[in-house]
């Protein structure tokens, strides 16, 4: 386990990735064996539970926010060379011949679904750092 630890750490230092929340709880959960503290193991298991289920939200959104981004990407790219101006800017009137069913509300809406998914994104990785402040405090 303390290789675990050390790869861990020297990962963290090399790539900016997270500590592994996994190594850590098992590594609490065997001092709580050697020194037991009450409440603890409960808070270690509330802890897995809280990290397991805002990693598979944060996944989730992050992948909201590719596919809109993705489909935003597309749209634009439709819009082709065609739509462009002299001055090499959007030519809106060539536009709204072309994409009559997606308006300038539709990607209004879809930049407000974007932000509101990093907005998301943002407070999940906010809890994830509260976790981050917890394991601290089991040290």
């Amino acid at each position: 386990m303390l290789r675990e630890i050390r790869q861990s750490t020297n990962n963290t230092a090399r790539s900016q990735e997270r500590v592994n929340f996994e190594v850590l709880l098992r590594g609490a959960e065997k001092l709580c064996q050697v020194y037991a503290v009450p409440g603890i193991p409960d808070k270690i298991q509330t802890l897995r539970r809280r990290h397991r289920e805002i990693l598979q939200s944060l996944l989730s959104v992050e992948e909201k926010v590719r596919q809109q981004q993705s489909l935003s990407d597309r749209r634009i790219k439709g819009l082709g060379d065609g739509e462009m101006g002299d001055a090499g800017e959007l030519d809106i009137d060539a536009v709204s011949q072309d994409t009559a069913a997606f308006t300038l509300e539709d990607f209004q809406a879809e930049e407000d679904e974007i932000r509101e998914l990093e907005a998301r994104k943002k407070t999940l990785e906010d809890r994830i750092s509260g976790i981050e402040r917890d394991l601290g405090g089991l040290r």
